[in-house]
């Protein structure tokens, strides 16, 4: 991983490891998440840029805009002509990204790729810890017994293959 770049340190932060709430601290340069003992015993250089999480959750997200799930190609968002390609939204015509077009799946995906962590913690932490934050676990965010039948199935490649809202199928890959 090239050394470039800022190095963030985020202090304080709770993480949801082995169904237990744990603080630690976590490290990011160049938009990936880096192991803390590379930078302390192979480089040997502190943080650019401390950010105190204040005890609050790491969750994934996407800050995916409205063009989230249309084709590569223009298209008009609002007044605005955009250009999805590669995966992104550009200002159309130019280089100047306008947003991103990352599904949730895929920013799980990437959460799996970027940690190295396993993909039941990556899905705990895309479902259950935005709930915890929330503080609505009860009901959402997990399968146990009384909670909200609010779910995905996924196929082995981490596809959507049905949605269900209040047990009842909402969305089905193929009809």
């Amino acid at each position: 991983m090239p050394t470039n770049g800022k190095l963030y340190q985020f202090i304080n932060c709770n993480i949801l490891s082995d169904h237990k709430i744990i603080q630690e601290d976590i490290w990011v340069r160049n938009g990936k998440i880096v192991d803390p003992e590379k930078i302390f015993f192979d480089e040997k250089i502190s943080a650019d840029v401390k950010i105190d999480c204040a005890n609050k959750l790491i969750v994934p997200v996407t800050d995916a805009i409205s063009a989230l799930g249309l084709q590569a190609g223009q298209h008009k968002i609002g007044q605005l002509d955009i250009e999805v390609k590669d995966n992104k939204a550009f200002i159309a015509g130019t280089s100047t990204l306008c947003g991103s077009v990352a599904s949730m799946i895929q920013c799980v995906r990437n959460f799996i790729k970027s940690t190295g962590c396993s993909p039941e913690y990556a899905f705990e932490a895309a479902s259950f810890h935005p709930a915890l934050a929330l503080g609505i676990e009860k009901n959402k965010g997990s399968l146990s017994y009384g909670a909200d039948a609010d779910f995905i199935m996924l196929t082995d490649d981490y596809d959507i293959s049905s949605t269900w809202i209040d047990g009842e199928c909402v969305y089905s890959e193929g009809g």
